[in-house]
């Protein structure tokens, strides 16, 4: 039987997906055909592309995982999926479903590459959302505690990187139960996000900040700018000072606040500096209601 090349273009021209075919026998695996849908999907009319390689749809962002997958399947001969951020001509990213294989002549030779691409980009932004809204806390909008672990180690790390110590802190808002309890749980909802917003305020670019669950707020205090907890402290206590001095609750919110230090020295674990700074915070709890 018979193929009619004709028929296998126009075939590859109606795809939805992107297709493009390198020539490996020649130097840097030069773009030798490309599909109507790969000019749409990239911008790129095939005229402005021939003769180049794929990596220019990269533009700067080479510090892709992807890429080096790529690269050595390409140089080892087989065929590799992977996705990576790819910029139209335009600028404009998207995410690309890129999967490669290897042709071969009647030899067994490598002579050519193919390429498929998808355009994920809708797929891979329902996915962030998702996992945003799985570190998220819904009412405060700060990390939830999932998302504090994965932040605070990630700061952690720096920290010992860039040699500057860390302070945890624990927050609990006084005798919220109390509030729940006279005023209501949507009274109580209002103080837990007002208490919130004091606590981004006084929250630097570094710093780690999370409603820990209930009525507990835990941040990571970064001290490379010697902003260190007294400071921190001080800013917080003026903050709820004029809070109260509006009355906007028609009652006076206060915090329990306790402390744990993290020198880039050392090798304290998160979850210990947790369990310290909860100890603290109550001991600060405890005072509090001897003293009244």
């Amino acid at each position: 039987m018979e193929y009619d090349p004709l028929l296998f273009i126009q075939a590859i021209h109606t795809a939805n997906d992107g297709i493009v075919i390198t020539d490996y026998l020649k130097e840097d695996n030069p773009i030798i055909f490309v599909n109507r849908a790969f000019e749409t999907m990239t911008g790129y009319p095939f005229k402005e592309i021939v003769a180049k390689n794929c990596r220019f749809l990269q533009r700067n962002d080479h510090d892709q995982k992807g890429i080096e997958v790529v690269r050595d399947a390409i140089k080892m001969g087989k065929a590799c999926c992977v996705d990576l951020r790819n910029y139209k001509k335009d600028g404009t990213m998207f995410w690309n479903e890129l999967s490669i294989a290897p042709i071969k002549n009647k030899e067994g030779q490598i002579t050519h590459f193919v390429g498929v691409q998808k355009d994920i980009t809708k797929q891979k932004r329902f996915e962030e959302l998702l996992f945003s809204q799985t570190l998220d806390d819904p009412l405060t909008h700060l990390l939830n505690r999932r998302g504090f672990d994965i932040k605070a180690k990630h700061l952690i790390e720096i920290s010992k990187n860039e040699k500057f110590d860390i302070s945890l802190i624990m927050l609990d808002i006084d005798d919220f139960k109390s509030i729940n309890d006279c005023y209501g749980h949507t009274k109580g909802d209002e103080v837990l996000i007002e208490t919130s917003r004091l606590l981004k305020e006084v929250q630097s670019e570094l710093d780690v900040l999370s409603r820990y669950g209930g009525d507990e707020f835990v941040q990571l205090l970064a001290e490379k700018d010697f902003r260190f907890f007294d400071k921190w402290k001080a800013q917080i206590e003026q903050k709820l000072q004029n809070l109260n001095s509006l009355n906007k609750f028609n009652f006076p919110v206060s915090l329990s606040i306790g402390k744990s230090s993290m020198p880039f020295s050392s090798d304290k674990s998160l979850y210990l500096a947790v369990q310290e700074a909860d100890l603290s915070m109550y001991s600060m709890k405890r005072k509090k209601t001897h003293e009244n």
